[in-house]
Protein backbone atom coordinates (compact mmCIF):
# COMPACT_ATOMS: atom_id res chain seq x y z
CA UNK A 1 0.00 0.00 0.00
CA UNK A 2 1.04 3.00 -0.82
CA UNK A 3 1.61 5.92 1.78
CA UNK A 4 -0.62 8.88 2.66
CA UNK A 5 1.74 11.09 3.60
CA UNK A 6 5.50 11.75 3.93
CA UNK A 7 7.78 13.72 6.46
CA UNK A 8 9.01 16.56 5.47
CA UNK A 9 12.86 15.22 5.45
CA UNK A 10 11.55 12.58 3.25
CA UNK A 11 9.27 15.20 0.83
CA UNK A 12 12.30 16.87 0.48
CA UNK A 13 14.09 14.22 -0.84
CA UNK A 14 11.10 13.21 -2.87
CA UNK A 15 11.24 16.38 -4.74
CA UNK A 16 14.99 17.35 -4.86
CA UNK A 17 16.31 13.90 -4.94
CA UNK A 18 18.52 12.00 -2.69
CA UNK A 19 21.38 13.62 -2.63
CA UNK A 20 20.31 17.54 -2.96
CA UNK A 21 16.94 16.88 -1.03
CA UNK A 22 15.36 20.47 -0.78
CA UNK A 23 15.21 21.98 2.39
CA UNK A 24 12.84 21.72 5.62
CA UNK A 25 12.58 25.59 4.83
CA UNK A 26 11.60 25.22 1.56
CA UNK A 27 9.62 22.53 1.94
CA UNK A 28 7.64 24.77 4.83
CA UNK A 29 7.47 28.04 2.47
CA UNK A 30 5.98 25.33 -0.04
CA UNK A 31 3.51 24.61 2.07
CA UNK A 32 2.56 28.14 3.41
CA UNK A 33 2.21 29.03 -0.15
CA UNK A 34 -0.35 26.35 -1.10
CA UNK A 35 1.72 24.33 -3.55
CA UNK A 36 1.88 21.28 -0.97
CA UNK A 37 -0.84 19.84 1.27
CA UNK A 38 0.23 19.17 4.76
CA UNK A 39 -1.67 17.93 7.81
CA UNK A 40 -0.61 16.57 11.58
CA UNK A 41 -0.69 12.73 12.24
CA UNK A 42 0.08 12.93 16.29
CA UNK A 43 3.14 15.12 16.46
CA UNK A 44 4.40 14.63 13.55
CA UNK A 45 3.74 17.07 10.17
CA UNK A 46 3.12 15.23 7.08
CA UNK A 47 3.16 16.21 3.63
CA UNK A 48 0.18 14.55 1.43
CA UNK A 49 1.78 12.34 -1.74
CA UNK A 50 -0.56 13.28 -4.32
CA UNK A 51 0.23 17.26 -3.34
CA UNK A 52 3.88 15.88 -3.92
CA UNK A 53 3.00 14.47 -6.97
CA UNK A 54 1.05 17.63 -8.29
CA UNK A 55 4.30 19.65 -7.02
CA UNK A 56 6.81 17.43 -9.35
CA UNK A 57 4.58 17.53 -12.21
CA UNK A 58 4.46 21.36 -11.98
CA UNK A 59 8.28 21.31 -11.89
CA UNK A 60 8.46 19.43 -14.98
CA UNK A 61 6.27 21.54 -16.97
CA UNK A 62 8.09 24.74 -15.52
CA UNK A 63 11.10 22.93 -16.88
CA UNK A 64 10.65 21.62 -20.04
CA UNK A 65 8.56 24.88 -21.19
CA UNK A 66 11.90 26.94 -19.82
Amino acid sequence: MEPIGLSIPDTGKALGGSDKPLSRNTIYRMIGRGELEAFKMGSRTLVSVPSIKRAAENARRLTVAA
